[in-house]
């Protein structure tokens, strides 16, 4: 059942250790296997399952929040690999379902480590995904305090370049400290920043002198 593909999923992703092609074959037909294919739209569910019934099956949103939360069982490197075959699995993980996969995931308490990885792959991949991205889960990971994590502030910044500059606006709400980290680290966001900041607080002098 769901329960016990769960609870074994992880130790049999560790054979991607191999770096076998026919492992990382396998490891794409198991997954292939346990996920359900999203509706369209999230309405219709495809008749073409496998044996397994459908309630017995994962979304392909648990799929994905399982391989991050076992990403220390898993190890950070199979994981990654493990990652990288779901998002070959396009006609799962759609941009809609990538979007729940982000969603769900950023209300963690304590992220997974490449959760700022994924999100960079996703919108690397769905170009969509960019406006969601900028807009709502950067302003969420900031409420979350994410440069006291510095792996995941590594990913933030770079994932804050990659959306400029609709980024932007999840920017200025980092403390005075962090947002000038950002700047040293990818000054090219300067004069896009400041001409944000003028337009946008009809020129905030206090922010913009610091």
């Amino acid at each position: 059942d769901k329960a016990e593909i769960m609870k074994r999923l992880p130790r049999v992703v560790t054979i991607l250790s191999s770096r076998a092609p026919e492992d990382r074959a396998l490891i794409k037909s198991v997954f292939q296997s346990i996920v359900q294919m999203p509706p369209q739209g999230f309405g219709s569910v495809s008749s073409n399952l496998p044996r397994v019934r459908q309630t017995e099956l994962l979304t392909p949103v648990e799929l994905m929040g399982l391989l991050h939360h076992a990403e220390r069982e898993i190890g950070l490197k199979n994981t990654v690999a493990a990652i990288q075959i779901c998002f070959s699995m396009t006609d799962v993980y759609r941009s809609e379902v990538l979007a729940a996969v982000l969603n769900q995931i950023s209300e963690d308490q304590n992220l997974p480590m490449l959760f700022m990885r994924t999100v960079i792959m996703a919108v690397s991949t769905y170009k969509s995904l960019s406006g969601y991205v900028a807009r709502n889960l950067l302003s969420r990971l900031i409420t979350k305090k994410i440069w006291q994590n510095p792996p995941l502030w590594d990913g933030f910044i770079l994932c804050a370049k990659q959306t400029a500059p609709s980024s932007f606006g999840a920017l200025i709400q980092l403390p005075k400290d962090q947002l000038r980290e950002v700047v040293s680290r990818q000054p090219d966001l300067r004069t896009g920043l400041v001409e944000y900041l003028t337009t946008k607080a009809g020129g905030n002098r206090a922010r913009l002198a610091s």
